[in-house]
């Protein structure tokens, strides 16, 4: 029984005290209709779940993405990067990142975040 103790508490103290990858998320969401640009009319309520992910977390994943940046002059100019749905922007006059995407919570499949 000793062992057995023993055992169950140095399990539970290598993962209490090894690295956790997970790194805090800084960020906004709502739950609404599929995006605008969605054919369906009307749109259906409650559909899709829209992320928006912003400060280091924006940043890190902005560099990550593969691809060189692309102009984007909607709205205020910047850079987006691009995955399918997933779009991270940089705007270079406030050195601010943000990541938007939507996810069809019904299907479970990454969507648009909407258009400009």
């Amino acid at each position: 029984m000793r062992k057995l103790s023993l055992l169950v508490i140095l399990f539970i103290s290598f993962f209490a005290y090894s690295d956790n990858p997970f790194q805090p998320l800084v960020g906004n969401f709502h739950i609404s209709s599929a995006p605008i640009a969605d054919p369906k009319a009307p749109l259906p309520n409650k559909t899709h779940l829209y992320l928006s992910i912003s400060g280091e977390a924006a940043q890190e994943i902005y560099t990550s993405l593969n691809g060189e940046p692309k102009l984007n002059k909607c709205d205020v100019n910047h850079y987006q990067k691009s995955a399918g749905n997933f779009i991270c922007s940089y705007y270079p006059t406030d050195d601010k990142y943000s990541c938007d995407f939507s996810v069809n919570i019904q299907v479970g499949k990454l969507d648009s975040a909407g258009f400009c």
